[in-house]
């Protein structure tokens, strides 16, 4: 393995202060991803150091979102209630309405694909 980079080690002390790795990246003006690939490679303890890329409120709030575009509101009026984009909003419906259209298309095909065996009487 090449010897670590001349910053490495204030980098692994930051880490270990509990500091972010946006933190460190603006201190040592280097690019996030290099800086976590660095301390994954070199850290043996590394999986101690994580932190959550999500808090617990924002998973709430977007399973609220979905919940109330399921009963049928209006993305503005979600969207000033939870305090988010009505971009956001949008795009989470957007993600379901997607999701349902790849179900739908995918047990079109198989019905399809049934109907097609059964003509060519492979299947019963």
């Amino acid at each position: 393995m090449r010897p670590p980079p001349s910053w490495y080690e204030f980098a692994e002390r930051l880490r270990r202060e509990q500091r972010t790795l946006q933190e460190i990246s603006d201190l040592l003006g280097i690019a996030v991803p290099t800086i976590r690939t660095q301390l994954m490679m070199r850290m043996s303890d590394y999986d101690a150091f994580k932190q959550p890329t999500f808090s617990g409120e924002a998973t709430a709030r977007t399973r609220r979102i979905k919940q109330a575009l399921a009963e049928g509101e209006h993305p503005p009026v979600i969207a000033e209630r939870e305090g988010v984009s009505r971009q956001w909003v949008y795009a989470l419906r957007g993600r379901g309405a997607k999701r349902v259209d790849e179900l739908v298309r995918r047990e079109v095909d198989r019905t399809l694909l049934g109907d097609r065996l059964k003509e060519e009487g492979v299947i019963t």
